[in-house]
């Protein structure tokens, strides 16, 4: 995957196509009558909650180890989905997998990524204090360090939804994308930007953590992460390796609010029976509050990113009075 002019070009992204095929599911590119009507748009939803870990990140993870031959042991630091992906990709690929998270990751994950065999660490008040560990337990055992999104190999990957997206719909004009520490909008834009610099990007990102949004537009970046249900949006300083491939292909960064994520999650629920975490619902949270389309936007896809819910947030999601988007 060298390049000289791109981190990644279109043409890792098609050998990362290749390369994770028969291990992740081409997820479908579902017409969405229900919102298409709440907006006025042909919309499109992308569930990535139908891969076997119910998240985007199983592409980038399959990409990364595909192109380790000799590594017997991996590790990375994670708030839940992209320890997750790498625990399964792991079992497959009959790798040891050691992942470290925070004191906060949602238990399900945790639960769900001992499951498949791989050592969990706990310890540290935030997604970099689990990376710091990480890093250093690399160092010190010589092995890799699976970075959830400053890795060529693991944003190719993430483009390969990018070029799905394409090749069933080319007339797609504006395509929403959660962010978080931006590894998978990077690659989706990279993609298609390249098939086709007219289709706008945007990201979205919740309105506690707007961190990627404000280094985007050069604002101040917000310094202690807030807590917020969109546990999988959060860092606490923006990637320099994706905010440039953001800066190049992206076309606008919006925010949503704990509420409008929440009434999506509800309404993706209860009129097209997809159960989203509220991460993966926070795009189409920005598109219902028409935050991140414009006038000339006319067919919309929209990145649903995750389908890992807490059950007990859940259950108390149900029983509050939200009112539906």
């Amino acid at each position: 995957m060298d390049r000289k002019d791109d981190y990644i070009s279109i043409v890792d992204i098609r050998d990362a196509e290749r390369s994770i095929r028969g291990f992740v599911t081409r997820s479908p590119l579902v017409f969405s009558p229900h919102f298409s009507e709440k907006s006025g748009l042909n919309v499109y939803l992308k569930p990535e909650i139908f891969q076997p870990t119910r998240v985007f990140k199983l592409r980038g993870v399959v990409n990364k180890l595909r192109s380790l031959t000799n590594a017997e042991r991996v590790a990375t630091a994670s708030s839940g989905n992209h320890g997750l992906s790498l625990a399964y990709a792991s079992k497959i690929f009959h790798k040891h997998a050691k992942i470290f998270v925070p004191e906060w990751a949602n238990p399900d994950k945790i639960k769900s990524i001992t499951s498949f065999g791989a050592e969990v660490v706990v310890g540290g008040d935030s997604y970099e204090a689990a990376q710091s560990e990480a890093k250093n337990y690399c160092k010190e055992q010589n092995i890799e360090f699976i970075h959830p999104f400053e890795d060529r190999y693991v944003i190719a990957g993430q483009g390969t939804i990018g070029l799905e997206i394409y090749q069933d719909m080319p007339e797609i004009d504006t395509v929403i994308v959660p962010v978080g520490g931006g590894g998978l909008i990077s690659g989706i834009s990279t993609a298609l930007k390249s098939l086709n610099g007219n289709i706008r990007i945007v990201g979205v990102q919740g309105e506690n953590n707007p961190t990627t949004v404000n280094a985007y537009y050069g604002r101040s970046q917000s310094g202690t992460p807030r807590k917020s249900i969109a546990d999988g949006l959060i860092t606490k300083t923006a990637s320099s390796v994706t905010l440039d491939i953001i800066r190049k292909n992206v076309d606008g960064m919006v925010t949503v609010s704990e509420d409008e994520i929440e009434r999506s999650l509800l309404s993706l629920l209860v009129n097209e029976h997809f159960l989203v975490e509220p991460s993966g619902a926070a795009s189409l949270a920005s598109l219902l509050s028409k935050r991140s389309i414009l006038q000339s936007s006319k067919n919309v896809a929209v990145v649903l990113s995750g389908g890992n819910v807490n059950i007990s947030y859940l259950k108390g999601l149900l029983q509050k009075e939200v009112e539906l988007a």
